[in-house]
């Protein structure tokens, strides 16, 4: 985990904002990339764009997304560019469905679904797709 508390974002500073529960399966694939990530809880001021990355909870009856999540999102979600979903395969139909959620209200693509706490493949995806489409997402979003 990179802490930006005393570092400035812009615009063109790729970031992952995430929410993780007790369990911490969510921080630990955050910690595994190599993209600039922060906690949700650590945010004071949005002012740039930004990827969300979420688990969903109530699994396997549906999924919903955090309340955490959810409160952030009403503040910032203007800057929101695109979301990470976290999960497992195991809920079928219901596989990161805050992610789905999320993407749909707004209007931002779901860039990749982890399954637990992803693999070495699933780092490099994430890492390589946000570094080569950022300023993309941010011209889809018109930030």
């Amino acid at each position: 985990m990179r802490n930006l508390k005393s570092k400035v974002v812009s615009k063109s500073t790729p970031i992952i904002y995430y929410w993780s529960s007790n369990s911490g399966g969510t921080r630990r694939v955050a910690e595994n990339l190599k993209t600039t990530t922060q906690p949700i809880h650590e945010v004071e001021t949005v002012t740039h764009p930004f990827v969300i990355m979420t688990p969903s909870f109530d699994q396997p009856r549906g999924g919903f997304t955090p309340k955490p999540v959810e409160k952030f999102l009403e503040q910032h979600g203007h800057y929101l560019i695109g979301v990470l979903g976290t999960g497992n395969l195991n809920f079928g139909e219901h596989y990161c469905q805050a992610a789905k959620d999320i993407s749909a209200q707004y209007k931002v693509p779901v860039l990749h679904r982890i399954d637990l706490m992803g693999n070495d493949r699933d780092y490099q995806v994430i890492d390589s797709g946000i570094a080569a489409h950022w300023q993309k997402l941010i011209e889809l979003r018109g930030l």
